[in-house]
């Protein structure tokens, strides 16, 4: 099904990344079942999506629901990391990514800043991230008005972080990253780096 224009969606790169993680692990098609199943119809768009497509989020988050259902959350955590490398290897997000970690210094700061850049690529009408607070040791990102899908999906939360965390890595930088529902918010979320 095609998005309409003021649909919820993300890059169907993100999608096909995470496709052929699932595939080499051999769980993409029990995984599109549970998927199917919770959503009540079929997701076939899923099995061939790449590149520059949008996928409606509510279709990935069911996907990121039915992968909650399968997976606990440290191997979801792990499939995180598994995407952002495969994702620096090849792809639309590598040349961003490894530009601007040349570009600037390994700090918490400057890495995460990179964050709202990389979300207006893979996410349209799902929010806006800004930087909603900082502290010593923390910075706090916010998603708002995040869909509620997006609120609520706590696998989703938990590949988020996985990519966080390798993303720190590879920027050499001691942080680590929190996702979840904004306090007191239904329409946001939060990302709280923490500095080592």
């Amino acid at each position: 099904m095609k998005p309409g224009a003021d649909d919820a969606v993300v890059v169907g790169a993100v999608v096909a990344n995470l496709r052929e993680l699932l595939l080499e692990r051999g769980q993409w098609r029990d995984l599109r079942r549970v998927a199917d199943d919770a959503m009540g119809s079929k997701l076939s768009e899923l099995d061939e999506v790449h590149g520059t497509q949008w996928v409606r989020l509510d279709h990935y988050a069911a996907l990121l629901d039915a992968l909650g259902s399968i997976y606990p959350d440290d191997r979801i955590h792990e499939l995180g990391v598994s995407w952002l490398e495969r994702a620096l290897e090849r792809g639309f997000l590598a040349n961003m990514i490894r530009s601007w970690l040349r570009s600037f210094a390994h700090t918490p700061d400057n890495v995460t800043l990179l964050v709202p850049h990389l979300w207006v690529v893979v996410y349209r009408n799902a929010g806006r991230m800004s930087v909603a607070g900082r502290g010593d040791g923390f910075l706090r990102m916010r998603v708002e008005p995040a869909p509620e899908v997006l609120v609520s999906c706590a696998a989703w939360h938990r590949l988020l972080e996985g990519v966080g965390d390798a993303l720190f890595a590879i920027a050499e930088v001691d942080s680590a990253v929190q996702i979840g529902p904004a306090p007191a918010r239904k329409d946001a979320v939060d990302f709280l780096v923490l500095a080592g």
